[in-house]
């Protein structure tokens, strides 16, 4: 498979009748197969804004996204994780899985594999009401894994969890890529997440419009991933953040 191409010249959004506020200018940026690259800003600078437009939401802006593929080929999978769970509350765990997978995958059995993967199998047939927020969180994580992704958006997809769940979800993401690896593009707030996930850390400026100020290589093993002083020493070395 080929690489994604991002490049944006300018994303406007307008503010007036007679004015726009550009959010974004000259994003230029690939990303190999497999790839998992962090995206670090301050509230506001355009991180979801960027999601949306490489997920095809957003098709009003100047410039282009290449997705992998060969000309001819079947287009790559996108599945999009956002900030807060997007589940339909009048439909079981099981059947919102359901909704997003093709009948051969339904026959296959995928969801209540993917639900037993995340910790979930016993509440398949609750509804999303009864569920903690962590619980629907990994719901959605496996709901973007049953459309069997490519290329995997995700929102800060553990904001506002307590450390120990959100550090659960993290591992829980990546065993599932793990097993079924695809291109990650995962905005946070959070640098300390960033290096613990990512092989790339992109970082968008603080002012507007934004753009890319800094792009970092993450050559980390796993279990320096999960050291704090490497870590540490890590934020440090990359001019704080």
């Amino acid at each position: 498979m080929s690489s994604l191409i991002v490049d944006i010249e300018e994303k406007h959004f307008a503010v007036s009748s007679d004015g726009a506020d550009c959010v974004l200018k000259d994003i230029k940026l690939t990303a190999d197969a497999g790839q998992f690259l962090c995206f670090l800003g301050p509230s506001g600078c355009g991180k979801t804004t960027l999601l949306r437009i490489v997920s095809g939401l957003d098709r009003e802006y100047t410039g282009r996204v290449v997705l992998p593929g060969k000309e001819g080929a079947i287009p790559p999978k996108l599945a999009f994780v956002f900030q807060e769970p997007v589940l339909l509350p009048w439909r079981t765990v099981l059947q919102n899985l359901h909704l997003a997978m093709t009948e051969d995958q339904v026959a296959r059995g995928l969801a209540d594999q993917l639900l037993e993967a995340v910790g979930l199998g016993d509440v398949k047939h609750a509804f999303p009401g009864i569920l903690s927020l962590g619980m629907s969180r990994r719901v959605s994580l496996a709901r973007a894994f049953a459309v069997e992704p490519d290329i995997l958006l995700m929102d800060e997809p553990f904001v506002s969890l307590d450390e120990a769940t959100a550090q659960g979800l993290r591992e829980l993401l990546q065993k599932l890529l793990s097993e079924k690896p695809a291109t990650v593009l995962f905005v946070t707030h959070d640098s300390r997440e960033a290096i613990r996930l990512g092989q790339r850390i992109v970082v968008l400026a603080d002012r507007k419009p934004t753009n890319i100020v800094q792009d970092h290589a993450i050559n980390l093993n796993d279990r320096d991933r999960r050291d704090t002083a490497k870590v540490e020493a890590l934020r440090q070395d990359l001019d704080g953040i």
